[in-house]
């Protein structure tokens, strides 16, 4: 079943070791530890670096990722998730992640639908 903790509680799982570990071995991202508040950041402050890794270590684990696509439905039917387009095309999966954006930042290409559709799963 779904659980809108999920991801929470996935990330809850990791200790800062193996979240630093995860983010600098597996995926490529060099970590700098800010002095102040000693927190880890990107070493390049880019949010594009971050999005740009984590999307090749997607492909290269032969994730699909689809950009744009509008989403009327989704429903889960024995453990296999069926995605209805706007354009009536249907992807089915085993999993998936879901990228809504913001709750309501219209320059930001969000008018927070996202959030209220995915409350109905």
């Amino acid at each position: 079943s779904s659980s809108k903790n999920l991801m929470k509680n996935i990330l809850k799982s990791w200790n800062l070791e193996d979240c630093f570990k995860w983010l600098e071995q597996d995926i490529g991202l060099k970590m700098v530890l800010e002095k102040e508040s000693q927190k880890w950041f990107p070493l390049s402050n880019s949010a594009m670096e971050v999005r740009d890794l984590l999307l090749k270590k997607t492909e290269s684990l032969g994730i699909k990722t689809y950009y744009d696509v509008g989403i009327k439905r989704i429903e889960k039917v024995n453990d296999i998730w069926h995605c209805t387009t706007t354009d009536n095309k249907v992807f089915s999966a085993k999993k998936i992640i879901v990228a809504t954006g913001g709750l309501s930042i219209p320059k930001m290409g969000t008018d927070g639908m996202g959030h209220t559709f995915l409350k109905k799963i």
